[in-house]
């Protein structure tokens, strides 16, 4: 099964069972995110490891050096994969989410010819935070897939939502973050399955929705937030001395504009959830010393996106940059109607 129109392989190696694999899923909107992701890993592990990018679209000339420069300067192999993916067109999409997300479902198929039997997919908008090693020393047994349980400030809500997908259980996991059997999940031809499940009704979390029909139990589901702590996690939840992989969900990612003052002293109002606010201000850390320092951050695009930028320079005390952005709010807000 060939989903691969061409690769470009940096330190490339013909022995993958002794390095462990990362594979992302990207395009050019957020090759940066990916590219400081990457960089994160590669600052807080000694071990030795090699990075599957699947990449949709072209690649420009100066985010490949950025990417060839990573692959020299930690010595890793880093291999992009450009897919084909005329099948996945037909998908449901959303404005944030386009059908990049559904390369993961490919992408064992095309490790498994790399000879790869284990790999950690790991989404962009994540920034490593220590030592990862010990993921992949989990027994896997018979197991598709090591997962995280999704997390909520509603409980009964994942049981409510299992229940509409018509899971038997309630264990809801967010799929941003799986350490993936491959052989077990080639046998059991998931990702097929998965495409022609998601062909067949446009499930509002997509993909995630999907891995989650057909992998209920089939999966050791973590309720630990520790390899995948997302945005969802509350306070109560939230152990600093554990978390090793901070997840961004949602739409309030750390390189748009109205995130860059964020930090500990921010939270604005979200007591809940306040530990989050110094993870934005350490992905601007990691970000400013990466190959991907310059790139400016991404300008809202949205009235509601103005108005965040309004919040937040309102919340520092810039009150001119504060009107100024929140006449912008206005406007965008006016065009909409």
């Amino acid at each position: 099964m060939n989903h691969i129109m061409k690769k470009i392989a940096f330190n490339e190696i013909s022995d993958y069972s002794k390095v462990y694999s990362i594979a992302v899923c990207t395009d050019k909107n957020v090759v940066r995110a990916m590219g400081v992701l990457l960089f994160s890993i590669l600052q807080n592990n000694p071990s030795r490891f090699a990075f599957h990018i699947f990449f949709r679209g072209k690649l420009d000339l100066e985010n490949k050096i950025k990417i060839q420069y990573l692959s020299e300067e930690f010595h890793v192999p880093i291999i992009i994969y450009f897919m084909k993916d005329e099948m996945l067109y037909d998908l449901h999409k959303t404005e944030n989410i386009s059908i990049t997300a559904y390369y993961r479902l490919l992408m064992p198929y095309v490790l498994e010819e790399e000879g790869v039997t284990k790999v950690l997919y790991l989404d962009v908008d994540m920034l490593c935070k220590g030592n990862i090693e010990e993921l992949f020393s989990i027994d896997m047994q018979k197991n598709i897939a090591y997962v995280v349980k999704g997390f909520t400030s509603i409980p009964e809500w994942w049981k409510r939502y299992c229940a509409f997908l018509g899971m038997r259980g309630n264990r809801y996991f967010n799929s941003g973050m799986m350490l993936i059997n491959i052989p077990t999940y080639i046998r059991q031809d998931i990702g097929n399955k998965a495409i022609q499940l998601a062909r067949e009704e446009n499930y509002k979390y997509m993909d995630q929705d999907v891995l989650n029909i057909l992998l209920e139990d089939k999966v050791i589901c973590d309720t630990a937030s520790q390899y995948n702590c997302t945005m969802s996690v509350r306070n109560h939840e939230f152990d600093e001395n554990k978390v090793k992989i901070v997840h961004f969900t949602g739409s309030k990612k750390p390189w748009k504009l109205y995130t860059t003052l964020w930090d500990s002293n921010y939270c604005f109002g979200d007591k809940e959830h306040s530990w989050k606010y110094s993870y934005y201000e350490q992905w601007r850390i990691c970000a400013g010393q990466s190959p991907w320092k310059n790139v400016p951050y991404d300008k809202p695009k949205s009235y509601t996106e103005w108005r965040y930028l309004s919040d937040m320079y309102r919340h520092a005390g810039e009150y001119k940059k504060a009107c100024n952005a929140y006449v912008k709010y206005l406007l965008y807000k006016l065009k909409s109607r």
